[in-house]
């Protein structure tokens, strides 16, 4: 009995054994072809990882072979600045190759590509091309010039009956306009590129600079000559004669200069008169010409009403950096106080006082009194009327703004002290004076 259980009991420790050994062996046969699995996954993604390598090889010579070809097409040698910029991915080894634009090209001219375009300059772009063409196609009456004289071609207001303000734009490579004059206010702005200006007579030649402008007269004459390899452009804004008195006029009047010289064709029909002035900081007229570029080339039923304070602020501009040109003229020369203190004067006629005045030029308000009457025989005041009065008599002769208007322009807070002023000059009422 012992020994049957013993056999037993053998037989139980035998069959646990096998059954270890065979579980081992499993554990071993599928560790194994697990093993080959991956080994099998390896050489395959090695080998796609090989195919890829010689496929971006192929690539990168045929798109290199292709670029330079693109280069070697252009017509300038030192026009070829392309970068050719070539970067490995980590995973896949990619190849990116980026040809950037040259920055010129022998006879054609530098523009931005669309991707580096902002919408805002695309607008004005836009813009400035509507307006150039519509001055190639636009209809300028002509007037019959008066006399024999001044046979030039001569041409009247182009706009339309409601427009006292007119926005054109020249845009191209070549420009040359007969020698002519017209009835209106204008002022030319090189926004891009410089141009010729033939003015006073035919063989006064004046090179207008980028960021100068050039203004002119009614009935100025005047040409324009420009060639370039890339586009000119020419902002011009044309102001109706009758509205600039009216509307523009008045807020100029205070500097001398810049009132002598609108005021000058209301005396003179044929003045030869121009300014031609370079702005050291461009950047606010710019801005302002391209305000005026983009509502014009656009014309809604307030564009008008839109443009007068742009040109108004345009204008002031203008007076502001003519006045700083000819203090700096002044400066470097030799003038003497006299002759400073009747220049200030004449320029801050409607505001000006004794107190102030001697505080700019440093001297005591007595020392400048007696001075003054010292060198002219008349007082402070009497000085200040007299450029009052003839001021005041220009602007009755030569505009049709109202007494009440142009005896505020002149510093006159009551109508009724201009009346007594003018009457004690010129013996006679400003209605008088005007009816004469």
């Amino acid at each position: 009995m012992a020994k049957k259980r013993k056999d037993k009991d053998k037989l139980k420790k035998a069959k646990k054994k096998l059954s270890k050994k065979t579980e081992l062996k499993k554990k071993k046969k599928s560790k194994k072809k697990q093993n080959k699995k991956l080994q099998d996954k390896k050489v395959k993604k090695n080998k796609q990882k090989s195919e890829l390598a010689k496929g971006n090889i192929a690539t990168k010579e045929e798109t290199s072979e292709t670029e330079m070809s693109k280069l070697d097409t252009l017509k300038d040698a030192s026009a070829k600045k392309t970068v050719l910029a070539t970067a490995m991915a980590k995973d896949d080894a990619a190849v990116v190759v980026k040809q950037e634009p040259p920055e010129s090209i022998k006879g054609e001219s530098t523009t931005m590509t669309e991707e580096t375009i902002s919408p805002e300059q695309q607008e004005l772009n836009e813009a400035l091309t509507k307006l150039g063409n519509a001055f190639i196609t636009e209809h300028w009456p002509k007037l019959r010039a008066s006399g024999d004289t001044h046979p030039e071609r001569a041409y009247q207001w182009p706009g339309k009956e409601d427009e006292t303000i007119m926005i054109c734009v020249f845009k191209g490579q070549h420009i040359e306009e007969a020698f002519h004059r017209h009835d209106f206010f204008f002022l030319n702005f090189a926004y891009q590129g410089d141009y010729g200006a033939l003015s006073y007579t035919q063989d006064n030649y004046i090179k207008v600079k980028e960021n100068e402008c050039y203004i002119g007269q009614p009935y100025t004459g005047y040409a324009l000559q420009g060639d370039s390899k890339e586009d000119i452009i020419i902002i011009g804004v044309l102001i109706q004669k009758e509205a600039f008195f009216k509307t523009f006029f008045p807020i100029l009047a205070a500097d001398q200069k810049v009132f002598n010289f609108f005021l000058e064709p209301q005396n003179n029909e044929f003045s030869e008169n121009f300014i031609h002035l370079h702005f050291e900081k461009p950047n606010y007229v710019r801005r302002l010409l391209e305000l005026m570029v983009l509502e014009f080339a656009e014309s809604e039923e307030d564009t008008q009403a839109i443009l007068q304070p742009l040109v108004a602020a345009l204008l002031l501009g203008v007076a502001r950096e003519q006045k700083a040109q000819q203090q700096a003229a002044d400066s470097s020369t030799s003038s003497s106080l006299i002759d400073q203190i009747m220049q200030y004067i004449s320029t801050h006629v409607d505001s000006v006082s004794l107190k102030q005045m001697a505080a700019e030029l440093a001297y005591h308000p007595n020392y400048i009194s007696n001075l003054i009457r010292q060198e002219t025989g008349q007082s402070f005041s009497e000085i200040v009327s007299s450029h009052r009065m003839d001021r005041a008599a220009s602007l009755l002769r030569g505009t049709d703004l109202s007494i009440e208007m142009i005896a505020g322009m002149l510093g006159y807070s009551n109508t009724s002290n201009f009346y007594k002023a003018f009457k004690k000059h010129f013996n006679t009422s400003p209605r008088s004076y005007i009816d004469k």
